[in-house]
């Protein structure tokens, strides 16, 4: 089990990150939520804005930018693809990435790591990874359990379980669902979202289940996180609104962000995604090939974590004349991705020397997140930042009034999909924030100035 090192939470204007550091100060895992953007398994009430003419497929306005997608396969538990107009309960499958709508499913589920559960579609089962008989006995257990109309299914870890702890996870899910039916029940737009944002720090505990300390960015430790992790308040703190830059995180994502990975020999790797696989080069620098091979898999292994990169991955490690059919380069990398939550699946050397893995996708790639399709900040990234900066800033200019100069597209953004974010900003000000838009300025350039 992962322990050690730190859990760093950061809350700023319309984003909050959650970042894991190992003993080192390396980073493990970054997790982000943008109060604008939906994440994959979000509830919203949204509204039916067109259907395809097949009757394959409908749009549905979430209150996102673009249109999500629902298939007709996955509207079957709403009794088919509702009408054009109608508000309709629907859960994000996939989130959006770079011009593609989310994708949605009227299949509402919740899950912890024992039990998935779904208020929708009734029905019982256990994971197919268990022992028959050991399958048969739960999935007994969970008819005892289940009301009227819920779908419930054992997971794998629920094999160790003890009764109890089945029950107290079935009664926090029923209790999840029961939020959002209030939500959906009470008045408001629809679009809205039901489901509050996700908990960054149990996000990042169950990655990382026993760090040292976990650091909140701030004057305090939130009320919230006490009352949530109470067995963990012993090793919260608090400190000063620049944590990220001074723990080396934003240095360490911005890394991430370039395809070229420095190793500790002097060689190096090249990660290049796209649209069908990631492929990854290594070159060797002047250490010995296995020496080369060994510091490139453990590289490898956490950046494939930490860029958030999943599907078919192929690499080209340095031929080996010691390990001609790469055998040790092959239990190097299985050990290196052991602890990696994605479940990566090593299948060997393929006939011309390359070695192929896979990796499930459990979020959306960094670069997706952080970036537009040029590969440059997207101007969202660098106004979340801006807003950052400013409230930092300004602890040092109580009397002036702060003016935030950008490029016409990261103004836009404010005024835009981010002006939530802009108005939270101005909360903490406690004063308007002035836009000012800059046509000499490029797009990752944004400065503060106090009048």
């Amino acid at each position: 089990m992962p322990h050690g090192g730190s859990i760093l939470i950061s809350d700023g204007p319309g984003e909050s990150r959650a970042a894991i550091l190992d003993d080192a100060g390396g980073l493990v895992a970054l997790f982000l939520h943008r109060a604008h953007r939906a994440e994959a398994g979000s509830v919203h009430l949204g509204r039916v804005t067109g259907r395809l003419p097949d009757g394959s497929a409908a749009f549905i306005d979430i209150g996102e930018g673009g249109a999500a997608f629902l298939n007709a396969s996955d509207a079957r538990v709403l009794g088919g693809l509702p009408a054009e107009g109608a508000a309709v309960l629907v859960q994000v499958r996939h989130a959006a990435r770079r011009g593609k709508g989310a994708r949605l499913t009227g299949d509402v589920s919740f899950s912890t790591p024992l039990l998935a559960y779904g208020p929708l579609r009734p029905g019982v089962a256990a994971s197919g990874k268990l022992p028959k008989e050991l399958a048969k006995a739960l999935t007994a257990r969970l008819r005892e359990l289940a009301e009227k109309g819920e779908g419930l299914v054992a997971r794998t870890a629920a094999a160790e379980a003890a009764p109890l702890s089945l029950e107290a996870d079935l009664a926090r899910l029923r209790a999840d669902w029961a939020l959002i039916e209030q939500a959906r029940a009470a008045e408001g737009p629809v679009p809205r979202r039901l489901s509050p944002p996700p908990d960054l720090l149990a996000e990042a505990l169950a990655r990382w289940p026993a760090p040292d300390t976990i650091v909140f960015e701030g004057a305090t430790v939130p009320a919230r996180a006490r009352r949530r992790h109470p067995a963990l308040s012993d090793i919260m703190g608090a400190a000063r609104p620049d944590l990220f830059l001074r723990e080396g995180v934003d240095e360490q994502v911005e890394a991430a962000l370039s395809p070229r990975v420095p190793l500790p020999g002097g060689g190096a790797l090249v990660i290049e995604p796209t649209a069908a696989l990631v492929a990854v080069d290594v070159d060797a620098g002047p250490a010995a090939p296995a020496t080369v091979n060994a510091e490139a898999a453990a590289v490898l292994a956490r950046q494939l974590e930490v860029r958030g990169l999943a599907g078919h991955v192929v690499a080209d490690f340095i031929p080996d004349r010691r390990d001609p059919r790469r055998r040790d380069l092959i239990a190097q990398l299985k050990q290196a991705l052991e602890d990696d939550p994605a479940a990566p699946y090593v299948a060997g050397v393929s006939p011309l020397g390359l070695v192929e893995l896979s990796r499930r996708r459990t979020a959306p790639p960094l670069a997706d997140l952080l970036c537009d399709a040029d590969g440059r900040h997207s101007a969202e990234t660098v106004a979340l930042a801006a807003l950052r900066r400013v409230v930092r800033e300004a602890e040092a200019h109580p009397g002036g009034t702060p003016v935030l100069e950008a490029a016409p597209e990261v103004v836009e953004a404010l005024r835009g999909p981010l002006r939530a974010a802009l108005a939270e900003a101005e909360a903490r000000l406690y004063r308007a924030l002035t836009l000012r838009g800059r046509e000499d300025f490029p797009r990752d350039r944004a400065e503060t100035v106090f009048s």
